[in-house]
């Protein structure tokens, strides 16, 4: 049973990744201004995914919230390095 449990867990995380990265390809191309934004989409998307895929709705907040904030930070630190 657990097995079971372990390989639909697996495959939820992969269809999940493999739809926040179409996701964040798609719109990163379109509406970020800056590596700021693009790193808080990417990281939001990502960590979503991640914690949806583990922890259900919960985790995908968590998840999504934690992704945001760090995908933000280096996104920030990045657009200070290019001034």
């Amino acid at each position: 049973m657990k097995t079971s449990k372990q390989s639909k867990t697996k495959k939820a995380l992969s269809v999940a990744a493999i739809i926040a990265m179409c996701g964040t390809m798609s719109l990163t191309s379109t509406s970020c201004q800056n590596d700021t934004q693009t790193g808080a989409l990417i990281g939001g998307l990502g960590g979503a995914a991640v914690g949806g895929a583990t922890h259900g709705k919960k985790g995908a907040l968590i998840g999504g919230a934690a992704g945001a904030a760090g995908g933000a930070l280096i996104g920030n630190h990045s657009d200070r390095r290019h001034r």
